[in-house]
C-alpha cells in the first residue's frame, strides 16, 4: 500500500517478479475520502541534498515524525522544512481497504506510517481478524497512544515486545 504515485510505481517495480501481490494506491486514515500527505522532494534525494534514507519519507500526520522534526537534530529539521511537498491522495479506513481487496484473514500486519501507526492499528478488528504478528513503528506515537496501543493488543491476548534500545518499534505476538 503506497498512496504517493511515484512511490507506488517504484514499489511495483521492486516487486515485479513476485506473484500474488496487490498494490493499493491509497493511504489508511480514519475516514474514507481524500487526505493531504507530506513527503520529501525526491529530486533533493537524487541531488544528494538528503541521504537515500529520506527517499519515500511521507506522512498524513504532518505534526509528527521526521518531517515535523521529531527525533532528528534541529539542523536536519530545518533542512527538511523547505523541501517538503504536499499531495492530496485517496484514503480509506482499514476495514474498507481489507474489504476492497477481499482480505478476510491476516497473519501479519506491518505498519510504518510516521505517527499514524496507532490510528491505523486500532482499526484492526481483533475479534474477527487476529493476525499472529503485528509490527508497527512506535517511536512517533504520543505517550497516551503508546499506552493505549500496548493495552489494546495485550487485552486481546498478545504478548508485547519493544525494541531494546529506544522502543522505536512495537511487536505484538498472538499467544
Amino acid at each position: 500500500m503506497e498512496p504517493i504515485p511515484y512511490l507506488n510505481k517504484k514499489l511495483q517495480e521492486n516487486y515485479a517478479n513476485c506473484e500474488g501481490l496487490e498494490f493499493a494506491a491509497t493511504a489508511v486514515a480514519d475516514f474514507d475520502g481524500h487526505i493531504e500527505m507530506a513527503f520529501v522532494d525526491p529530486a533533493k534525494v537524487a541531488e544528494g541534498v538528503f541521504s537515500a534514507g529520506a527517499f519515500g519519507t511521507s506522512t498524513i500526520m504532518q505534526d509528527r515524525g521526521v518531517l515535523a522534526g521529531h527525533g532528528v537534530p534541529a539542523y536536519v529539521a530545518e533542512a527538511f522544512r523547505p523541501n517538503i511537498q504536499h499531495i492530496e491522495v485517496p484514503c480509506c479506513r482499514l476495514k474498507t481497504l481489507l474489504a476492497t481487496h477481499g482480505i478476510a484473514k491476516l497473519d501479519l500486519l506491518v505498519v510504518d506510517a510516521e505517527g499514524a501507526d496507532w490510528m491505523i492499528a486500532r482499526q484492526l478488528d481483533l475479534e474477527i481478524l487476529h493476525p499472529r504478528l503485528v509490527y508497527l513503528e512506535y517511536y512517533h506515537l504520543t505517550a497516551y497512544e503508546k499506552t493505549a496501543c500496548a493495552a489494546h493488543f495485550s487485552n486481546h491476548g498478545y504478548a508485547i515486545y519493544l525494541d531494546k534500545d529506544r522502543a522505536a518499534n512495537f511487536l505484538a505476538v498472538k499467544q
